[in-house]
């Protein structure tokens, strides 16, 4: 099982990164942002993704409605095997 944690900026939508970084130092990557929910990530062993818990750094939760937006961001990220071309 994997932990990363998240952003979700008003304007520019969700950010990633790793979860040794504390969420203040992304937040103040993004000064024309203002975040509105904040946390954890975990994708566990058969790929269920569930958001969960705060950051104290921005005084955030993290949203219940994260979770499918995160869902729909990594679904993007991967081409299932049957749609790549033959090598």
């Amino acid at each position: 099982m994997s932990k990363m944690k998240y952003i979700n900026f008003e304007k520019s939508g969700i950010i990633i990164f790793a979860s040794h970084i504390p969420h203040v130092v992304i937040a103040q990557k993004f000064p024309n942002e203002k975040p509105i929910s904040a946390g954890f990530f975990r994708v566990s062993d058969n790929g269920d993704i569930v958001c969960y818990g705060e950051s104290i750094g921005l005084n955030l939760e993290s949203d219940p409605e994260d979770t499918e937006t995160i869902k729909g961001y990594l679904r993007g990220l991967f081409i299932p095997y049957s749609f790549l071309p033959p090598f």
